[in-house]
């Protein structure tokens, strides 16, 4: 049993060696996500009687060892990715063609699947970072996989601000090693230096680069459109939660009544950040149009979601079980229709040749199954009852209240109705894509400007399979909740000592959560009519506004600001001249930011 959380490490890289030598590439990519799927399905029983599988590793040059062990917090995070792995792979076999160098994508793509792993199942943050950083690298070529200059640009963003964070990451791991001696992912003594909030926060911040939470949140809406669909799935669904387990074992390191007040600030810190990450996700999301970006500003959004829900369980601690589960819960259903909806827009895109939802259209006639995938996936993102993202929010929404009523915040209050208002955009930004890609029928003078034909190309049966299977899980996770609560997240609260009566005393159906759900969609429904009716869908959003600004936008919005200054302050105007040319020279630089130029062994020292 000792050997089981290396296991998971070994298979993925077996997996690789024996694909090298068989050339059976994507046969061998399956297999390992379905033996680690396997594994984990056995290992439930085994920490059911368990309470945690521990093993370490010493080695003469690396005298803090390297530790692995799992719980039933690392179980979740191991069972969901070696699932949604194992769906999106499969989905990959038919959508990465013969002439798109296979042997490369899922020599990556294996290699990511064990770095992952070995995040999960780090038993100290010094492992952790070494495995975080091997997936960081080994996914920047899924990222660039089409070699576009497009793909360059985003995998760059990717690369720099992934190192960025771990780095990070490093230093608030020096640091905790200084002052505790130890760097084992275990519950903290006193510690009341300003040290003992330095830690948390460089690690929150490398973790949250990940995670995708404002504002190191830059890179998502660059990385995710570029990459192929099944490995923008992957980042949206699965690989930016390795940041979200980062960020709730730094909590775990607080989780002591000795340090209460740390975790307690820490605990309010991360809800509005969270809230923050939520609307500012949401209000880019709106008015995007490209599908995959649509989609990438959402992961943004629903991210904040998560963090949210882990600051109620910091803020409220042995009390925020609410907060707490709703937080693991949504990482499992966002993993789910996030996935789901990113594979949907590779087949919108594999049938059409688009995703600008301008040029797409009448889709829901043509392909009654995609329709049906797209309306699960979207009405379990939007949190409408009998799907799984009604359970998480409605978890979320309680632990927020509870935390206001805890010491009457009117600060939580106001998190609250971002809260809400922030769950009515995201029902109308689907409502949005709903609409033009399947529902409005594409006027006939974009059929021939863009060379859209009228036949049907068929989707491939493989793609059809994973799409459907992710639309039951949706389904079955709304309808049941119990399934995770009693059989997952119950031995879970023994390990953090939650209250749960709070749980056990909470109704996911009673008639106060449905009749405030059915107020914010009824209003959602009636703005998005009138926003189709006055268009206002088709407002351009100043380009200075996005994050994901292209480099030669950035530097016209300067020229203009330079020019209109220098019309008003003619006094400064001989000091300004030399302004663009230094901000052009800077952002030319920037621009040209490759793998190719970075000097590795001066960013290791």
């Amino acid at each position: 049993m000792d050997l089981v959380p290396l296991l998971f490490i070994i298979i993925p890289i077996f997996g690789l060696l024996l694909a090298y030598i068989s050339r059976r590439y994507a046969a061998l990519s399956i297999l390992s996500s379905l033996a680690n799927l396997l594994l984990a399905v056995y290992l439930y029983r085994i920490l059911s009687r368990v309470e945690t599988i521990r093993t370490t590793f010493s080695f003469s040059v690396f005298p803090l060892g390297i530790n692995f062990k799992i719980d039933m917090l690392s179980y979740i995070f191991v069972t969901l990715v070696s699932l949604v792995w194992l769906l999106i792979t499969i989905y990959t076999k038919s959508y990465i063609k013969p002439g798109e160098k296979i042997p490369r994508y899922h020599t990556f793509l294996m290699l990511t699947f064990a770095g992952l792993m070995g995040v999960f199942v780090s038993g100290d943050f010094l492992s952790l970072f070494f495995f975080f950083e091997l997936m960081t690298i080994t996914s920047y070529i899924l990222v660039v996989h089409r070699e576009s200059e497009e793909a360059r640009s985003g995998g760059s963003y990717y690369l720099f601000m992934g190192i960025s964070g771990g780095l990070l990451i490093l230093w608030g791991i020096v640091l905790l090693y200084k002052i505790t001696g130890s760097v084992l992912i275990e519950p903290l003594g006193d510690q009341s230096s300003y040290l003992g909030y330095l830690i948390p926060v460089l690690l929150i911040l490398g973790f949250g680069v990940k995670a995708g939470m404002f504002p190191v949140h830059i890179w998502l809406p660059k990385a995710h459109p570029v990459a192929p669909s099944p490995a923008s799935a992957l980042l949206s669904g699965i690989i930016i939660k390795a940041g979200a387990y980062g960020i709730l074992r730094v909590l775990t390191l607080y989780w002591s009544v000795i340090v209460h007040d740390i975790l307690q600030n820490l605990g309010i810190i991360l809800i509005w950040i969270g809230s923050i990450t939520m609307m500012l996700g949401v209000v880019y999301a709106l008015f995007q149009k490209n599908i995959k970006k649509m989609l990438a500003y959402h992961s943004i959004s629903q991210m904040g979601y998560i963090l949210t829900g882990f600051g109620i369980a910091g803020y409220l601690h042995l009390e925020g079980v609410i907060g707490f589960t709703g937080g693991i819960y949504h990482i499992i259903n966002h993993a789910l229709f996030k996935s789901n909806l990113f594979l949907i827009a590779g087949i919108i895109c594999l049938v059409t040749g688009k995703v600008n939802l301008k040029y797409i259209g009448g889709l829901g006639k043509r392909y009654p199954l995609l329709f049906i995938a797209f309306l699960i996936s979207a009405l379990g993102i939007s949190g409408i009852p009998g799907f799984n993202g009604y359970v998480s929010k409605t978890l979320i929404h309680h632990g927020l209240l509870e935390a206001y009523h805890f010491q009457m915040n009117n600060w939580l209050l106001l998190a609250e109705k971002i809260f809400v208002i922030t769950s009515m955009g995201t029902f109308i930004s689907f409502l949005k894509m709903g609409y033009y890609a399947f529902v409005r029928k594409l006027p006939d003078h974009l059929l021939s400007e863009n060379n859209i034909s009228e036949l049907k190309p068929a989707i491939p049966p493989l793609m059809k399979f994973v799409i459907l299977t992710f639309s039951v899980l949706i389904v079955l996770l709304g309808v049941f909740p119990g399934l995770l609560i009693n059989n997952i997240f119950k031995p879970l609260y023994l390990n953090f000592g939650f209250n749960q009566e709070l749980i056990a005393e909470l109704s996911i159906w009673n008639q106060g959560n449905l009749l405030n759900t059915l107020v914010y969609l009824t209003i959602g429904g009636l703005f998005f009519l009138i926003a189709i009716r006055y268009s206002w869908f088709d407002y351009q959003i100043p380009v200075w506004f996005f994050p994901d600004k292209d480099l030669q936008d950035l530097k016209e919005v300067i020229a203009v600001r330079y020019y209109k200054a220098s019309g008003k302050f003619g006094l400064f105007k001989s000091r300004l001249i030399l302004l663009p040319g230094f901000i052009n020279n800077v952002l030319i630089k920037f621009d040209s930011f490759t793998i190719k130029n970075i000097q590795f062994t001066k960013m290791i020292v």
